[in-house]
């Protein structure tokens, strides 16, 4: 896979899928290569704005309650007297 991407060719197997997807009924072909399309619709996936927002506002809460739970352990400075807050 490594050399076709050096190459710039496409995969024998993705030109025959999209061959095939071509004679299915209603299928479309995707550009690129096979591992190109799916990582694209892992990475890049259409929702609604409330979505993207509801999935913020729980990965906040999911941080900074591994804040609370586990408290962060400051780092000791040689020559220092260490102070609690």
């Amino acid at each position: 896979m490594a050399a076709e991407s050096l190459a710039g060719i496409v995969c024998p197997l993705t030109i025959w899928e999209n061959n095939l997807r071509l004679l299915a009924e209603g299928g479309e072909p995707y550009e690129g290569s096979f591992v190109q399309h799916w990582l694209r619709r892992v990475m890049f996936f259409e929702a609604s704005e409330s979505t993207f927002t509801i999935l913020y506002v729980l990965f906040f809460a999911a941080v900074a309650l591994s804040v609370w739970l586990v408290k962060p352990r400051w780092p000791v400075v040689a020559g220092r007297a260490q102070t609690r807050p």
